[in-house]
């Protein structure tokens, strides 16, 4: 999701955080995300906002001191929000990040395209 940033797949965002809990969990560092905010989502989208505007809050291995696919950074969400496992969607390009939500018993997604996000949601 965070290399394929477009204006449809942010509006699908805003679209998707209306109707549910939307969060966004990224092993990444403040380097990355500070050039996605100045840098890429400037070129996309103006006004822009920044990333985290985008989900009701955004999760980053590099402020949490763990990182996926470690069950505790599934378990620490997931506590902090009263998410029920189950009841939860997963979306990842990583198959490993994807096992350990799902050893939690979080329904996962293998986000395998550019397009599938959009694809998935019916948003082409």
């Amino acid at each position: 999701m965070l290399r394929g940033l477009s204006v449809k797949k942010l509006h699908l965002l805003l679209k998707l955080k209306e109707k549910y809990r939307v969060y966004l969990l990224s092993n990444t560092n403040s380097i990355h995300i500070n050039y996605i905010n100045q840098t890429m989502l400037p070129g996309i989208l103006q006004p822009t906002s920044p990333l985290e505007s985008y989900f009701h809050r955004a999760y980053y291995s590099h402020i949490m001191k763990k990182r996926k696919p470690n069950a505790d950074i599934f378990e620490q969400v997931l506590a902090e929000n009263a998410l029920v496992p189950g009841e939860t969607l997963f979306l990842d390009d990583n198959t490993d990040n994807l096992a350990g939500a799902n050893q939690l018993g979080i329904k996962t997604v293998h986000v395998d395209s550019p397009n599938f996000i959009l694809d998935y949601f019916n948003e082409q």
